[in-house]
């Protein structure tokens, strides 16, 4: 018998947590945490969303994850940004698409990710001034894009791409937050 974990408080009609998620998740886990513990439920619009807090529950997570949990159900609104592939797509397709969807992934390659994040971060350090503030917030996202393209697309897809890409790719990470 599945059981579903005690939904937190505040959640509105049809639209459940979403404006408290979507304003400060933080604040709305905490009240969770506190309300039920490590585990509970938020309902985003008419999606029902589990929070596990604690590492018991993350290694669960991320050991059984195409074993255990569906995952087409709940990432579906992502369906419009990258199409039926992936997770998204049949069980069959899915374990077809799985290895190479694994392959970036594999141990040769993590240690050259790691080479490129360092050359990346040591470049982007060095452009800084001696001293003075800048916003951490608005320079994470291109450094990030950057660490990521370089590594797994290399040096010269990065340099020849131009900024009208990392435009294109932004609309479609706003199709990646589930509201």
């Amino acid at each position: 018998m599945k059981s579903t974990p005690k939904f937190t408080s505040g959640a509105l009609p049809l639209l459940g947590h979403a404006l408290a998620f979507n304003k400060d998740r933080g604040s709305l886990f905490k009240r969770g945490y506190k309300e039920h513990g490590n585990v509970f439920g938020i309902k985003l619009g008419t999606q029902k969303a589990a929070v596990l807090i604690g590492p018991e529950h993350h290694d669960t997570f991320y050991k059984e994850h195409d074993k255990s949990l569906n995952m087409d159900k709940p990432m579906a609104f992502m369906k419009a940004a990258i199409g039926n592939v992936a997770f998204l797509a049949g069980h069959e397709t899915y374990l077809n698409q799985r290895p190479v969807m694994h392959e970036p992934f594999r141990g040769k390659k993590m240690a050259q990710y790691l080479e490129t994040m360092n050359k990346v971060v040591l470049n982007w350090l060095e452009s800084l001034e001696d001293e003075g503030r800048f916003e951490l917030t608005s320079n994470m996202p291109p450094l990030v894009q950057e660490v990521a393209c370089r590594a797994m697309m290399g040096d010269k897809f990065f340099e020849q791409v131009g900024q009208a890409f990392w435009e294109d790719y932004g609309v479609i990470g706003k199709y990646l937050d589930p509201l």
